[in-house]
């Protein structure tokens, strides 16, 4: 049995116009401050140990993701201090997936090899997009240019396992726009290729420009356009379609994510790191301050924890699985204490009917139509 662990890295060069998620840009932070975070990771895995990340140490991980933020604009000798640090406290498996994002603007060869010889094996990259107008929409700091050197730069560096990020439905972006930007980044040959539709999440520059009408989104034909294009492109290309957003090459399938669409074990590190063991989940402060003061006086970093009740497992198990090609056999919600009343079958059967549901006995698993109306799907299903 194993689990996954996540490192978050909240810096990055700069915030881009979309971007939601604990960031910060390394400019507002000085070098001491990045030096001090990722030495209070580590200091907080060992805090951790007779706390409740105690359930975790008899265990391999089988997964390591450091995202963020923008691992890659650390300083590389703290990024490698802390994969290192993190590899060697957590036990990985001998197979294990050891993952590390990455923005094309802050890679060199050197960065890469360094990576590489320290254990990572799988580099997500956030290309975004092949567009110069729509990186430039996107607030990207990285040009087309740099985005194809980024490529070439993790395969000399011996990276076999590469995940390009691609959105689609920013202002301004054709169909045949995003047609490009998928050929191009099928022409390159990564193994994993993620699509995600943007949206202006509230508290993001995107958000207040359509707010104020200086910016438009996409109208929702178009997007769905856009999400049927990619699956018809990428299964042609030799891709599967495992996850709404998310395509792989046979062997390839994101293993860390996997196991937080299964609702497996995952312990997070890092400020704003969620975790989750059996039912208890929480997350730390957000603040990377806040979060070394914590640690530093030998404090829990934690802000919430939540213990999840039978039902709520069982609706996030099965919520989750529905994102999923591979769907889920309901007899394991049965685990829970799921009732699943002839009613809720019917619906099932109306929605295999309008071709969004495969059933298979027990087994129950989205069309790629039901992936893409996976709100109609959710919300009909809800345990």
């Amino acid at each position: 049995m194993g689990y996954g662990v996540y490192v978050h890295v909240p810096f990055c060069v700069q915030k881009c116009n979309y971007c939601s998620f604990v960031s910060y840009p390394i400019s507002t932070v000085g070098s001491e401050t990045l030096c001090r975070y990722c030495t209070n990771v580590l200091r907080e895995r060992e805090l951790l140990q007779s706390d409740l990340a105690e359930g975790f140490s008899p265990l391999s991980a089988s997964t390591v993701y450091i995202g963020g933020g923008t691992p890659t604009s650390l300083p590389g000798a703290d990024l490698i201090r802390l994969t290192r640090g993190v590899l060697r406290q957590v036990n990985p498996s001998a197979d294990a997936e050891i993952s590390v994002e990455a923005n094309p603007g802050t890679l060199t060869l050197s960065l890469l090899e360094a990576l590489i010889e320290n254990g990572v094996n799988r580099l997500s990259m956030g290309v975004q997009s092949f567009s110069e107008q729509a990186l430039k929409s996107l607030g990207r700091i990285h040009s087309v240019e740099q985005a194809l050197h980024a490529v070439n730069l993790a395969r000399e560096a011996g990276f076999h396992n590469l995940s390009i990020d691609l959105i689609f439905g920013i202002p301004g972006q054709s169909l045949d726009d995003w047609k490009c930007t998928l050929e191009t980044a099928i022409s390159l040959g990564p193994e994993h290729i993620s699509t995600y539709e943007l949206s202006a999440e509230p508290g993001t520059k995107l958000d207040s420009w359509v707010r104020e009408g200086a910016v438009r989104m996409p109208d929702e034909d178009l997007v769905v356009d856009m999400w049927e294009l990619a699956h018809e492109l990428l299964r042609e290309a030799g891709y599967e379609h495992y996850e709404i957003s998310n395509y792989a090459k046979p062997g390839f399938q994101c293993r860390h994510n996997l196991n937080y669409w299964r609702c497996g074990n995952y312990l997070g590190l890092g400020a704003a790191a969620h975790s989750h063991f059996d039912g208890i989940r929480w997350c730390n402060v957000d603040d990377p301050v806040e979060y070394c003061q914590k640690v530093e006086r030998r404090s829990s970093p934690i802000a919430g924890l939540e213990q999840l009740s039978s039902t709520q497992r069982a609706t996030e198990k099965f919520m989750l699985a529905l994102r999923m090609a591979e769907g889920l056999d309901t007899q394991s919600l049965e685990d829970f204490g799921a009732n699943l009343p002839d009613s809720w079958w019917a619906q099932v059967r109306l929605l295999e009917e309008n071709g969004l549901l495969e059933v298979n006995g027990t087994r129950i698993c989205p069309t790629p139509r039901g992936m893409l109306m996976n709100n109609v799907v959710s919300r009909m299903l809800a345990v």
